[in-house]
C-alpha cells in the first residue's frame, strides 16, 4: 500500500508512514484496551504522494489480559468515495 518492501521497513521507525497519528493519545487509549480509528487520514507513499486510509489500532491482550502490543490496520480510504 505505501510502496515499500518488507526489506526497507523490517526494524524501521515507523514515523515513516505514521508521522500524522496522536502518539501519546493512542498510546493512552491501547493501554486503557480501547479500540481506535482515524478516519480520512493521509499517509506518505515511498515515492512522495499522499494516500488516504483509514487507521485502526486494536490493543493486544495476553491471556491474563494483559496489554503487551497492538496491532495497527490501514485501509484505503477511497473505496466508496465518490466525486
Amino acid at each position: 500500500m505505501f510502496g515499500w518492501t518488507k526489506q526497507e521497513i523490517v526494524k524501521q521507525n515507523l514515523s515513516i508512514i505514521a508521522d500524522e497519528l496522536n502518539v501519546m493519545e493512542t498510546l493512552f487509549n491501547i493501554n486503557q484496551g480501547k479500540t481506535i480509528t482515524y478516519e480520512d487520514v493521509q499517509r506518505l507513499h515511498k515515492n512522495g504522494h499522499h494516500i488516504d486510509v483509514l487507521v485502526t489500532v486494536v490493543p493486544i491482550q495476553n491471556n491474563q489480559d494483559q496489554i503487551y502490543g497492538a496491532m495497527v490496520i490501514y485501509r484505503s480510504s477511497i473505496i466508496g468515495k465518490h466525486d
